[in-house]
């Protein structure tokens, strides 16, 4: 939801066209590591259908705020470099729908 209002924000359709410090407000409240992250492993959020809806949206391993952000949760919940490197090998997987993630219903939310 808040993805979607800062899109909508960007795009400036609310408010008759133009967007209003409350609504840039409530993105910057909740655009966290935390929150990136939850947004990264949403299938919904890879989704043709989703990427259509909204002019300049991209998925979130493109998009740079998000990867940036997912990468510091990343380092928090996982400080064995081992351990690291595995998750995002495991996540490009994902993003990128391959290896085990191919199939259709792996990535469709």
């Amino acid at each position: 939801m808040k993805l979607r209002l800062h899109n909508r924000v960007v795009a400036g359709e609310l408010a008759g066209g133009r967007s209003t410090a409350t609504n840039t407000a409530r993105w910057t409240k909740g655009n966290n590591p935390l929150h990136c992250l939850a947004h990264s492993l949403n299938p919904r959020f890879y989704s043709k259908e989703w990427l259509d809806e909204g002019i300049g949206r991209v998925p979130p391993h493109k998009d740079r705020e998000i990867s940036r952000m997912r990468m510091t949760c990343f380092k928090k919940f996982f400080r064995i470099p081992q351990e690291l490197a595995q998750v995002k090998e495991e996540y490009a997987k994902f993003s990128s729908c391959s290896d085990e993630f191919s199939d259709y219903d792996s990535i469709t939310g």
